[in-house]
């Protein structure tokens, strides 16, 4: 039982569950598309796509052609056979609570406070500011979405 919401990840990644994965496959190797099995192949609402690595209803822009599945279905059935492993020793971390900033709100808080501060404006330029700001958002929010994906 996958206690993360699935809908969340662009493909359906080898997660580590309680039952062993299905062998990759493809019947008609062509693209990406085709290749089926591994974890989260159970029932989800989406009989459809259940068995398929992509989890896009919109192959068109994932629409890669494979020289060789075969080869492909052995590096995912070699990598989804790992232990996989919590590491706790990550080291420093970026806040969390980053990953929940409004980013238009902190901008629009940013560039008043900018405006007001004359000092500043003689050692950094608004744009350096705003550009750091999303860097370390973005990097908390990878960090959040990771994490939550590894305690799932």
């Amino acid at each position: 039982m996958c206690n993360f919401d699935i809908s969340l990840l662009p493909i359906k990644l080898n997660l580590p569950m309680v039952c062993k994965p299905l062998d990759w496959t493809s019947k008609k190797p062509r693209t990406l598309a085709d290749i089926e099995g591994g974890y989260l192949s159970g029932v989800t609402g989406d009989f459809y796509n259940r068995f398929r690595l992509l989890s896009s209803h919109d192959y068109e822009n994932f629409y890669i052609l494979l020289k060789d599945p075969n080869l492909m279905c052995n590096v995912l059935n070699t990598l989804q056979s790992q232990v996989f492993e919590r590491n706790n020793n990550v080291g420093i971390l970026m806040d969390r609570r980053l990953a929940k900033v409004n980013l238009q709100g902190a901008s629009d808080l940013l560039r008043s406070c900018y405006a007001n501060n004359e000092g500043i404006k003689e050692v950094c330029r608004f744009k350096k500011l705003l550009s750091e700001l999303v860097k370390r958002v973005q990097h908390a929010r990878y960090e959040d979405f990771v994490l939550t994906l590894v305690s799932a």
